[in-house]
């Protein structure tokens, strides 16, 4: 099994005490090294464009995430050529977010 790329700028967290029951966590995000991070890896992206981020527990308690490299089945794939296009990956700078 290949190494584990673990994302950089991006932390998980339980919801606080008292939060309502239909807050599952929290996540932030350091925000020149996460989008540093995403550049670095934006040859793991599948074909629309997403970085598919899996959430687990270690064995001591702690959360931590990675990217998911499984390879889909049945016609499905991952996109592993974004940096052989002349376009770039869409940017925060790019998109319409709220903050």
């Amino acid at each position: 099994m290949a190494d584990k790329e673990f994302v950089r700028g991006m932390f998980f967290n339980l919801p606080n005490e008292g939060a309502p029951d239909y807050v599952i966590g929290e996540i932030d995000i350091r925000y020149g090294e996460f989008f540093e991070w995403l550049k670095e890896n934006k040859d793991s992206l599948t074909t629309k464009g997403y970085l598919p981020i899996t959430i687990k527990k270690s064995r001591a308690g702690s959360y931590y995430m990675h990217i998911n490299d499984f390879k889909l089945g049945r016609g499905g794939s991952k996109n592993t050529d974004w940096a052989k296009r002349e376009e770039e990956p869409p940017t925060p700078e790019d998109e319409d977010f709220p903050f």
